[in-house]
């Protein structure tokens, strides 16, 4: 027997419940079920699987496979089959509950936008609802449908990158969806994604020498050669008297530019000279030229920093160079779970939406080369295009820092007129009293420009780190522009 049908069996008086059994057997099982619902106190949460929905009626199966009729503190339009927990509302003559969708389920604003648009309500709907609300986005019916729409035909995608793409104006689509979820997850950094290239490059070569050959394989390193600029087409001959033992004897470190030539002109080699030679390029130092050699086309040194074309001439370089890698893996055949493929795909995407995102807001990474390596920099200006400058005329910054001895650093910096404000926040109580130790260095620097100092420091809190789309949007909400600098240097 159902519970639905014991409860509709029970007759209430002065809000208990008696049970008229048929037999002993069915008394046994109706006193179970009349005690665990009469245990159904307000505030206790049951939870089960929705079967049916008319208006505020919902029958629901619990856990054990029963099944219970319950009346909706409002009429909710629920989704049939999911597995919702409930809270117990009123448990007299009729059991009321309340489902518990999320933390803020019970938003009347919500629930009300999401029926008057006719859309089922869930956690996905409802963190949808309130992403747009959050946004400042319309949540009319249409408004409302629509993104609906768009989430359906992207069921894998995180509702609330799509409704940041929409707040962005940008297209919906899976590069961009892929490249939302990096950026909320902070594996965005071009440096990671031009990394992530370079070292998987041999193992795309390699994928071809086994499926289509020596030449093959050569023939696409000469290709990679030509496009980092390693080969330039002017050694167009080599010695007749190499030979296979003459080639393995080489010194990979030391003969880079004969490396290079041999690989140019691979075809005037016999077959077991190319061998020998395909087998010297998986050599690290010839991996590493290979490394540097892009590396030194895709990083900026911070002095070129200061000029604008300068960082505008790395991203054409980049995205040029980038595009023809996927077509020489294309042309020979490369498989498309190549580690390579997909580092090359992700990275030429990172920088097409950057160039999207950079159409409303100045956004840009620098990579940078620094003497302990490559490191990567952001730099935001926290305003709409279309309202650059700010109405007083003053302008606010912030600069992270990740040094080795300081640790995290936040500096926040406001300039009006000659007037410059400084907010120092860093880890702990040592970095403050260092930071105070020295602070009259920046504030006599500053004065002899001609600026007035005004500084305080603070402890850091825990996060540290920041979404870069997220706090865009953030700054257009709260239409205050503001810059950030953040810059992975050592110290």
């Amino acid at each position: 027997m159902r519970i639905a049908d014991m409860i509709k069996s029970m007759v209430y008086d002065d809000n208990s419940i008696k049970i008229t059994p048929a037999d002993s057997q069915s008394a046994s099982v109706s006193e179970r079920i009349k005690n665990e619902i009469l245990s159904l106190i307000p505030g206790k949460t049951i939870q089960g699987e929705v079967l049916d929905k008319n208006g505020n009626e919902v029958l629901i199966r619990l856990l054990g496979d029963f099944e219970i009729s319950a009346k909706l503190d409002q009429d909710i339009n629920l989704e049939i089959g999911r597995l919702i927990t409930f809270e117990v509302k009123n448990n007299g003559k009729t059991l009321s509950l309340s489902p518990l969708l999320t933390n803020t389920a019970n938003s009347d604003t919500v629930m009300k936008a999401l029926n008057m648009a006719g859309i089922p309500v869930n956690d996905k709907t409802i963190a949808m609802t309130e992403k747009m609300m959050q946004q400042g986005m319309s949540v009319d019916a249409k408004s409302l449908q629509g993104m609906f729409k768009d989430s359906l035909a992207f069921p894998n995608a995180n509702v609330e990158d799509i409704v940041n793409l929409h707040k962005l104006n940008m297209p919906l689509n899976e590069a961009n969806l892929g490249q939302m979820e990096s950026y909320r997850n902070l594996t965005h950094e071009l440096v990671s994604g031009m990394t992530d290239v370079i070292e998987e490059i041999p193992a795309a070569v390699l994928e071809v020498y086994d499926t289509e050959g020596v030449e093959n394989a050569l023939s696409m390193y000469k290709e990679i050669l030509v496009e980092n600029g390693l080969y330039n087409g002017s050694m167009t001959e080599i010695p007749e008297s190499v030979d296979a033992e003459g080639v393995k004897n080489m010194d990979v470190a030391s003969a880079r530019e004969e490396m290079v030539k041999l690989i140019a002109n691979y075809s005037q080699l016999g077959r077991e000279e190319q061998e020998v030679l395909f087998e010297m390029t998986r050599h690290p130092a010839f991996q590493k030229m290979i490394k540097e050699s892009f590396l030194e086309q895709w990083t900026l040194k911070p002095e070129m920093t200061e000029n604008p074309k300068e960082i505008e001439k790395v991203y054409e370089r980049m995205d040029r160079q980038l595009k023809s890698l996927q077509s020489i893996f294309t042309e020979h055949t490369v498989t498309a779970d190549n580690p390579a493929v997909k580092a090359t795909t992700n990275l030429s995407q990172n920088i097409d939406f950057l160039n999207q995102l950079n159409q409303m807001y100045t956004y840009v990474q620098l990579p940078l080369e620094m003497h302990s390596g490559e490191k990567n920099s952001e730099l935001y200006v926290f305003t709409n295009k279309r309202s650059l400058a700010s109405k007083d005329g003053a302008v606010s910054a912030m600069l992270h820092l990740d040094m080795d001895h300081l640790g995290p650093v936040d500096v926040y910096v406001t300039m009006q007129d000659s007037k410059v404000g400084t907010r120092f926040m860093v880890k702990n109580e040592e970095m403050l009293d260092f930071l105070g130790d020295h602070m009259h260095i920046l504030t006599e620097r500053l004065s002899k420009r001609g600026y007035t100092l005004n500084c305080e420091m603070k402890l850091l809190g825990e996060d540290v780190h920041t979404n870069p789309v997220e706090a865009l949007i953030k700054s257009e909400r709260s239409n205050e522009p503001v810059i950030q600098y953040g810059f992975d240097v050592r110290a």
